[in-house]
């Protein structure tokens, strides 16, 4: 009878050969999964850095179109606004208003606002006419003539239309202005926005646009850079390969050498055909593994 140990020694030479190819593979497998999820994961970062700043740009953009209408609003409105400002609402001055598309929530603050400089411009205007001899129904020159603070362009909107207002409280069979022959000019109030203002308002609406379309864009990509990233976390493949080489390495390579050195005595008929049905199971499972990928891989694509 031949030496068993030389058939036992090349099935775990074989077996041997076979793990370790199926380990190279596992290997390969798990390092380009990890260079690719790193290069997804740099990808998304990007994404999100982008998205954040796309995001935060069109809310500047939001906040500076809603300081263009509310300004706007105001000035529209400001006639009634400091005529009614105890009584009048802010749902009044809308409805009134009919050219605001904006919701009330929104142009709240402004109203709000509005009113607090109006009653700040009253009490400064209260003092001022108690110090000058004589009011000059100007404002520019009344303006210079006195110590005013610093107004933004809505202030200076409103401390001119409250100085009109107090004026023809004061006189009010005097037209503004007449007393120095000075015909009164276009005041700002009756020009909602000027044509530099109207093509800044035009290139706002036009820059949100394009910036809401990237961002729709950019959400896009982060959603399907996620689904591939998670997609790349499914280890199904390379779990079931884990069980495949563990499986072969104990019955292909660990239970033919812990049977050597076997004698022919002990070489029963039984043993033989253990030690090669083991083998061939596990040459099964190898087999059974590698065409679940390549079918996977095929339905895949």
């Amino acid at each position: 009878m031949e030496d068993p140990n030389i058939l036992v020694a090349t099935i775990a030479q074989i077996s041997a050969t076979i793990v370790a190819i199926i380990g190279g593979f596992l290997v390969s497998k798990i390092l380009t999964l990890i260079v690719e999820r790193n290069a997804l994961s740099d990808r998304l970062k990007d994404v999100n850095r982008d998205l954040i700043t796309r995001t935060g740009f069109c809310d500047n953009i939001r906040k500076e179109l809603l300081d263009m209408d509310g300004t706007d609003f105001i000035i529209d409105s400001i006639e009634d606004l400091i005529e009614k400002l105890d009584t009048i609402t802010i749902r009044e001055l809308m409805i009134t208003n009919e050219s605001t598309e904006r919701t009330e929530e929104e142009l709240r603050p402004y109203f709000e606002e509005a009113k607090l400089k109006i009653i700040q411009a009253i009490e400064f205007y209260e003092t001022k006419f108690q110090e000058v001899e004589m009011i000059n129904p100007n404002y520019k020159e009344f303006m210079k003539s006195v110590h005013y603070p610093q107004l933004n362009e809505m202030e200076n909107i409103i401390y001119e239309k409250v100085f009109e207002f107090l004026i023809k409280q004061i006189t009010p069979d005097t037209t503004p202005y007449s007393i120095f022959g000075i015909v009164e000019s276009v005041s700002s109030l009756n020009i909602i926005r000027n044509q530099t203002e109207s093509r800044r308002y035009e290139n706002l609406l036009n820059n949100l646009k394009q910036a809401e379309r990237e961002c729709i864009l950019l959400e896009g990509q982060r959603k399907e850079l996620k689904n591939r990233y998670n997609s790349l976390g499914n280890t199904e493949g390379i779990f079931s390969g884990g069980i495949v080489f563990l499986y072969f390495s104990i019955v292909g390579i660990l239970y033919p050498i812990f049977s050597l050195p076997i004698s022919s005595n002990d070489f029963t008929i039984t043993k033989k055909w253990t030690v090669i049905l083991l083998f061939v199971s596990g040459f099964i499972a190898v087999g059974i593994y590698l065409y679940t990928l390549v079918r996977k891989a095929t339905m895949n694509k």
